[in-house]
């Protein structure tokens, strides 16, 4: 597009200053110049149709979300896994339930500990700009890779009765049912199967 609005301005440029014969010079001209605008109208969007697609394609998107379930009308705890990387954290919010949270150090690693009544909903939703690919480690803490993409998982919990956890870490998940006290279960953390 910019070879083509080039191309067309000088030539236009050539029959308005250089040929002779000035009627359908002029004429032709105009029409070059115009076409050299609707090149250059061309060039200027596909240009920003570029930029923004090379933008979306290199922002790195990490998520963290977590579902908490019991069946108490007393406040209780558990401390679940996080992201290796704890800035994956920055924005993390209670979506619905009546929960507090704070990050701790356990004997199996760092975690969250969250306080709630009932249930409660958690996430986080970190994005960058990262042309070369994922940079921050959303691997999940308290656990090790046992085999393939199955990871070993570990929550405690202090209350009265079992609760139920549901936990998402970027392509990890963890569905377990945590009983009082530490509890293991497995991450899942393959990669999701393309439909064909």
């Amino acid at each position: 597009m910019v070879l083509g609005f080039v191309f067309w301005t000088v030539l236009g440029l050539w029959f308005l200053f250089w040929r002779k014969a000035p009627r359908r010079d002029r004429t032709a001209a105009a029409l070059c110049i115009a076409l050299a605008i609707g090149f250059a109208i061309q060039a200027g969007y596909f240009g920003v149709v570029a930029r923004d697609r090379y933008l979306i394609e290199t922002q790195e998107h990490y998520s963290y979300t977590l579902f908490l379930r019991g069946n108490w009308t007393a406040r209780g705890g558990v401390v679940v896994p996080i992201p290796t990387d704890e800035i994956l954290l920055t924005n993390l919010h209670v979506d619905s339930g009546d929960a507090n949270w704070s990050l701790v150090d356990t004997v199996h690693g760092r975690g969250l500990y969250v306080s709630f009544l009932g249930f409660a909903n958690l996430s986080a939703d970190f994005s960058e700009f990262s042309p070369s690919g994922r940079i921050r480690d959303d691997t999940p803490t308290m656990g090790n890779q046992t085999y393939g993409c199955v990871r070993s998982a570990y929550v405690f919990l202090e209350g009265p009765r079992a609760v139920g956890v549901s936990l998402y870490i970027g392509d990890c998940s963890l569905q377990m049912a945590a009983y009082p006290g530490w509890t293991g279960g497995e991450f899942y953390c393959c990669p999701p199967v393309p439909l064909l």
